[in-house]
């Protein structure tokens, strides 16, 4: 049908999405809650300023997982599968099939690991089990030797333990959001996806340019292995308290 009728296609799916969106907001509706002393008692204390949410640690340190979380989707969907046809010697067509298995696998990913994040408690570990999955199969890619025909296979395996991770990946964010400041939080944390996105091809392009195919490979598990130290910290260094302490008596 060509190219414009898959633009439009596109375009139709988000304005349907929309609408969707739009005729059950009342669905998608936050209740604001008062937040009260850190006695308990009294009448419900003012939480600082627009942006006195900046001052929490693990809102910044959520910021960061996400860049590297969308240098993760940068290099994955633009250069891994390239490097991976290099040091493997696969066909062209084959390559560009990796893209695709990687996807599909990723929402199948999302779907258990949902099931999986009913308990928030355990999201940095699924976070952790499923990039350190990812990260195992990419140095696969990097230092093993096998048959071009199992490198979609590795990539499917790689976005299925990614798409595991997705939803945890979320709750990170949601566990370290204070009390009616959801929306200013969200925004200032997914600005790391872009950024990540940004940064990423100057880096991982600069090494597909020379040929360096393995570092390009050794580098999307590298990043892989940044983003479960990044989730175990997020834990660490969670919701810095905004309301004011009570006074000594």
């Amino acid at each position: 049908f060509g190219w414009r009728t898959a633009l439009a296609s596109a375009g139709a799916l988000a304005v349907v999405v929309l609408l969707v969106l739009w005729f059950n907001r009342s669905v998608l509706s936050l209740d604001v809650k008062a937040v009260q002393k850190a006695t308990g008692q009294g009448e419900p204390a003012a939480v600082g300023g627009e942006f006195e949410f900046l001052r929490i640690p693990a809102v910044w340190m959520c910021f960061g997982f996400f860049f590297f979380y969308a240098a993760v989707i940068s290099v994955v969907q633009t250069f891994a599968p390239v490097a991976a046809g290099h040091l493997h010697d696969v066909p062209l067509a084959v390559v560009a099939v990796c893209l695709t298995v990687y996807m599909v696998a990723s929402a199948a990913g999302m779907v258990l690991g949902g099931f999986l994040a009913s308990d928030p408690t355990r999201c940095e570990r699924i976070v952790g089990a499923g990039f350190g999955v990812a990260c195992a199969l990419a140095l696969m890619l990097a230092f093993a030797s096998f048959p071009p025909m199992w490198v979609p296979v590795l990539f499917g395996a790689m976005g299925f333990a990614s798409g595991i991770a997705g939803p945890s990946r979320d709750l990170l964010v949601k566990r370290s959001t204070p009390p009616n400041a959801t929306g200013r939080v969200y925004g200032v944390v997914y600005a790391g996806l872009d950024i990540g996105q940004a940064v990423a091809p100057l880096v991982f392009g600069r090494l597909m340019d020379n040929g360096q195919y393995m570092s390009v490979i050794l580098g999307l598990a590298l990043v892989q292995g940044v983003l479960i130290a990044s989730a175990f910290n997020v834990t660490r260094v969670r919701r810095t308290a905004l309301v004011p302490t009570a006074a000594s008596a």
